[in-house]
């Protein structure tokens, strides 16, 4: 199974590291969540006034008034910049990936497709298969770098109307799971014109929008630019790349998502948010936002977290300080056992190739490898063959699920591995 992964980092979870009193547990770095900072915004939820009545009631299933005008001032402040968002344009659910289910059903066709830039976050394929019935279809790019091209677009698009699955939309991550790579303006720009000229709706996943590294110095701007923002600037670029005066927009086609589980370190509070001018496709989730609703207090809890501006904006400085120190310590210890990296720029994890650590260079191999850095040295990634990576051999680690010291203990479990190994 492609989330093999996930039944090792459960079987592991019962002895996990601890430099004092457990210094030869498991060292899990398989899952994207972010425990660098979960501290802080539990002492943040915990100081929570008591709820109302009304939060016993049935409420709005697609997010209680005052969560929307929170969302709204919160995501025009931190992510979906110089961009008009009203309480109308968007729909709370219970995750990214219970809005993605919702996506399934309601903009595709069973059977129709879905292109997505490989290599992937591995759930993506469970969101659209699990009960839309869409084929995922991965958009296969090239190592080392892994960039995205109107060919590979091209080539993916062909592939499903071949195989008799026409392509009904196109998903971006931005940042990328599992790159950390952040697009640039013209790559979206890239995006938006090919997807429009194939009459292709456009998803954009901006779950790790606040976990960029260059936040961690206040002096640096962000590399991140959503697709919101984007699109509502007055510059547009043509086929040959020159600049052009006009504003796209995000008209009906462009649908981004947010959430609390990556940026906040809430993957247990499941609360995601979905931005889009199509007024017939959120009418349409609507229908079913009575199954993956929210609970009543979690949005309360929500509309006084992210209305917070102050805390919220000393809380992302500090976990994306937090975020650089972890991953650079990282890449260090990986290049100095000539394991070389995508140059990540934001995100929990990097990607990192291990090629030179197979016995042949075959996804058999590289299983081989996963199963064998966690049974011998209690190390557990994320394949790339889970990514659905073009190539064998290359693992995510995801670096803001351990402590600091962790990352230090993986890198002299990995040196001695490859001892051992006589590589």
């Amino acid at each position: 199974s492609s989330l093999r992964y996930i039944d090792i980092h459960i079987s592991l979870l019962g002895d996990l590291y601890c430099p004092h009193t457990n210094p030869t547990g498991s060292i899990l770095m398989s899952i994207a969540e972010n425990k660098l900072i979960i501290q802080d915004i539990q002492h943040r939820i915990n100081s929570h006034p008591s709820f109302p009545s009304h939060v016993m009631t049935y409420t709005d299933p697609s997010g209680l008034p005052e969560l929307k005008a929170s969302l709204c001032r919160f995501m025009n402040e931190f992510i979906w910049k110089q961009t008009l968002v009203s309480p109308q344009d968007i729909i709370i659910s219970s995750g990214c990936n219970a809005l993605l289910t919702q996506l399934s059903i309601v903009l595709f066709n069973p059977y129709e497709s879905i292109l997505i830039p490989s290599p992937y976050y591995p759930a993506f394929d469970m969101d659209f298969n699990r009960f839309g019935n869409v084929v995922t279809i991965p958009v296969y790019t090239e190592s080392p770098d892994f960039l995205l091209s109107i060919e590979h677009m091209e080539a993916a698009y062909d592939r499903g109307v071949s195989e008799g699955h026409p392509p009904r939309a196109f998903l971006l991550t931005n940042p990328h799971n599992p790159l950390g790579t952040v697009y640039s303006t013209d790559d979206i720009h890239m995006v938006v014109d090919w997807c429009r000229k194939k009459g292709l709706h456009l998803i954009v996943d901006e779950i790790y929008a606040l976990s960029v590294h260059s936040n961690a110095c206040p002096h640096d701007s962000s590399p991140f630019n959503s697709v919101a923002t984007v699109l509502n600037q007055s510059v547009a670029h043509d086929g040959s790349g020159v600049s052009a005066s006009v504003n796209k927009g995000m008209r009906d086609d462009v649908h981004v998502l947010w959430g609390l589980s990556k940026d906040i370190g809430g993957s247990g509070l499941r609360m995601g948010v979905l931005f889009s001018h199509n007024k017939y496709l959120l009418r349409a989730m609507q229908a079913y936002c009575d199954v993956f609703m929210v609970s009543n207090a979690m949005q309360l809890i929500a509309v006084d977290l992210l209305g917070d501006l102050k805390f919220m904006r000393t809380f992302i400085q500090k976990s994306n300080r937090l975020l650089k120190l972890s991953c650079m310590k990282l890449i260090h210890g990986l290049e100095e056992l000539g394991i070389t990296v995508v140059e990540p720029k934001a995100g929990l994890y990097l990607f990192a190739n291990f090629r030179r650590l197979l016995r042949e260079q075959t996804f058999d191999s590289e299983r081989e490898l996963h199963e064998e850095l966690a049974s011998s040295i209690k190390l557990s990634l994320t394949p790339g063959e889970a990514c659905r990576c073009s190539v064998p051999g290359f693992f995510r680690l995801c670096y803001a699920w351990v402590p600091l010291e962790a990352v230090d203990e993986a890198i002299k479990r990995l040196t001695q591995f490859i001892i051992d190994r006589h590589m």
